[in-house]
């Protein structure tokens, strides 16, 4: 089926779900499938994410995220309600998750709920990659966003010179997160002191 997320690797298998909530595990020396799990009816562009020995999958229809065993496929444990298409951050023990609106972070463990945080007039439009000691992404209303991975809480919220153009991705170099907008502008912030480094056309 549809792949239209990316495969993860450890170097062993690659990982990959595809448009119908199907991961599979595919041996990297032979291309053979060393196990397959069905997570959900539909998971267009879900990308997994390796965490150690887990394999983390989302899917919809219905909404779940899972854990599963990356050797064998068995699941550790399911957060119902909850899902992802892009790629989670795996910060020490536990695993962030953005949903667009919220964001949530989860035990590696068990899959038990550590904080929650809310976004609801600009929502986070970007993943969450890890910078400085931060969490950050890009919002709809042409921030980019520091969260505190511990807590959920907003360490800072820095407006691109484009105004409330919508940041598509967010990308962390030397130190430096780079915001690509809506103008096709890539702007960089230093994350340590919150100010912009620079910013340039690529159109």
């Amino acid at each position: 089926e549809e792949t239209a997320g990316a495969p993860v690797t450890d170097g062993q298998r690659a990982y990959i779900e595809d448009s119908t909530g199907r991961l599979t595990a595919v041996d990297m020396a032979s291309g053979t499938v060393a196990w397959a799990a069905v997570i959900g009816s539909e998971a267009s562009n879900v990308t997994p994410v390796l965490a150690g020995e887990l394999v983390l999958a989302s899917a919809t229809e219905p909404y779940v995220i899972q854990a599963l065993d990356a050797a064998t496929g068995a699941v550790r444990w399911t957060v119902p309600d909850q899902w992802f298409y892009e790629q989670p951050a795996v910060v020490g023990d536990a695993v962030v998750v953005s949903t667009g609106y919220e964001a949530f972070a989860y035990g590696l463990a068990d899959g038990a709920e550590r904080w929650h945080a809310t976004f609801e007039d600009d929502n986070l439009w970007t993943g969450l990659v890890p910078a400085g000691g931060v969490l950050v992404a890009g919002t709809s209303g042409g921030h980019v966003v520091g969260l505190d991975p511990g807590s959920g809480e907003v360490r800072f919220r820095t407006p691109m010179p484009r105004g409330d153009k919508t940041i598509w991705s967010v990308a962390v170099v030397g130190g430096t997160v780079l915001a690509y907008d809506d103008d096709s502008y890539v702007t960089g912030v230093w994350p340590a002191s919150i100010t912009l480094a620079i910013s340039i056309s690529v159109s």
